[in-house]
């Protein structure tokens, strides 16, 4: 009896083994019940699985001497599926687990790779990737199955040599190697820190006594709190930013996350402006293809395609209870807007041109701010109130916008790499997806010999969020009367 069961195992293992070989989706139902001791990557098209691709993957993570980029994984497949060991991950998730234990989730980033070959034209297909990670999955070697959808990816073709040849659909190989590299292009603050970003900036006119203002910033979710990597297309004159996930996710448990911070311009307030903000760091990165084969003495090396990525690295984290939520700052100052005056002191505004020509608002503020574009929002008479729950992006996923844009000049005066890319770089902010994430705001004129106009900035960057196009403002508010 025993003999026979075991007979009978081993033809089980055997089919099991036979079935996930010869059917894709034998084996993705198998390695999806029992992913062991491996992340196990699905990959997907529109038309179904894929079979044949390399995958190149990285993490970073905090050290003493900086924030580093590891390469973790290369490997390709004939199947549509791949492992990736747990082993691989565990130094970059020791490393932020013993920053902000297990409430910090890094991504693993970099791009599958798929080709189609057909004579000696090669059609390169890669797809950026961005899998929130689980540091405490890691360490405990709790494996999990991950489906990466080519949804949006680069298509480029390339010429190799004759005898490399072949009319089939397979791994990327070839008679050469292709190789997935990111170049930093620069740090804000640097490496090693971490320094305001601005959320949401205020500013109103010096009369103070002669209006009431109040913003408040709130982020909150039930689950987690990510960060999304923007990722430009720089070919095109109007910017559209694809979001391939988080670079950083806060928890992954199902307690409540909130963090909020708010300011009132009141009467008896000598201050007119005030900004809230959190600290963090931002890398630039530039994502090289490359495609080698020594053999092929007409084209050796080629680069295949680029793209670059705009991503939050670290953050400055709170813990309430279970849940760990980004820490909002608030600072308020006093600022001089005035372009002329008349009698009793009231600023006869220039708003109605562009504000960024007066004055650098940058340089009153902890956080750096950038803006292109003033936007009405009303025009308030005497005892005319004014507020709203947020801007109607249009996904109420993304209700606030990370505004980076205003640190890439900064950034580039230490990497030389990152400086042509300042003026389209500095339209490209961050998302911050969760369940609530809100700038409230009310103002009220108090003046009866003027109305008090109330502006937000709003950017000309388009992002594509599961194949719609939405705007992602920069969270800067202007108020001040006109006549």
């Amino acid at each position: 009896m025993t003999k026979r069961a075991i007979i009978l195992l081993a033809v089980i293992v055997a089919g099991i083994i036979i079935a996930t070989q010869l059917f894709p989706i034998a084996n993705v139902i198998f390695t999806s019940l029992f992913p062991g001791h491996d992340i196990t990557l699905i990959i997907a098209g529109k038309r179904g699985l894929i079979r044949g691709f390399k995958v190149c993957a990285y993490m970073f993570y905090p050290t003493p001497q900086g924030t580093k980029f590891i390469k973790v994984f290369n490997s390709t497949s004939s199947s549509c599926t791949i492992s990736i060991p747990l082993k691989n991950l565990l130094t970059p998730a020791k490393a932020w687990y013993s920053l902000y234990s297990y409430h910090i989730m890094p991504s693993l980033l970099g791009a599958v790779i798929h080709v189609k070959q057909c004579g000696n034209k090669v059609k390169i297909i890669t797809q950026p990737f961005a899998i929130p990670i689980n540091v405490s999955n890691v360490i405990n070697c709790k494996g999990f199955t991950y489906t990466i959808m080519f949804n949006n990816p680069i298509v480029k073709t390339i010429e190799v040599k004759p005898e490399c040849t072949t009319t089939v659909t397979y791994t990327p190989e070839g008679c050469g190697a292709i190789i997935v590299t990111p170049h930093i292009l620069g740090w804000y603050p640097n490496s090693l820190s971490c320094k305001p970003i601005a959320i949401a900036t205020f500013v109103g006119p010096l009369e103070i006594r002669c209006y009431v203002a109040g913003m408040c910033a709130i982020i909150a979710s039930e689950s987690s709190i990510g960060f999304y990597i923007s990722q430009p297309n720089l070919k095109y004159n109007l910017i559209r930013v694809t979001i391939p996930g988080p670079s950083i996710t806060l928890d992954n448990v199902n307690f409540q996350i909130k963090s909020s911070a708010s300011y009132g311009i009141g009467k008896a307030d000598y201050c007119n402006a005030f900004q809230i903000y959190i600290k963090g760091q931002v890398a630039w990165v530039n994502w090289t293809v490359c495609y080698e084969n020594p053999r092929d003495y007409s084209h050796p090396f080629q680069v295949i395609c680029y793209y670059y990525q705009v991503m939050l690295t670290r953050i400055v984290a709170c813990k309430n209870g279970c849940a760990v939520a980004p820490k909002l700052y608030v600072y308020a100052t006093h600022i001089n807007i005035c372009c002329s005056s008349s009698g009793g002191g009231l600023c006869h505004p220039k708003l109605e041109s562009n504000l960024a020509s007066i004055f650098n608002l940058s340089k009153y503020f902890p956080a750096p701010v950038n803006f292109t574009k003033l936007v009405k929002l009303a025009c308030l008479s005497y005892c005319k109130c004014y507020s709203n729950n947020s801007l109607d992006l249009g996904h109420y996923l993304f209700g606030i916008g990370i505004n980076v844009g205003a640190l890439v000049a900064i950034a580039s005066t230490n990497d030389s790499d990152l400086a042509p890319l300042v003026a389209p770089l500095s339209t490209v902010n961050i998302a911050v997806e969760c369940s609530a994430s809100l700038i409230v705001w009310e103002i009220l004129n108090q003046y009866p010999e003027a109305n008090l106009a109330f502006y937000y900035s709003n950017l000309t960057t388009e992002y594509c969020i599961n194949g719609v196009l939405y705007q992602l403002p920069t969270g800067v508010f202007i108020a001040n009367y006109t006549y």
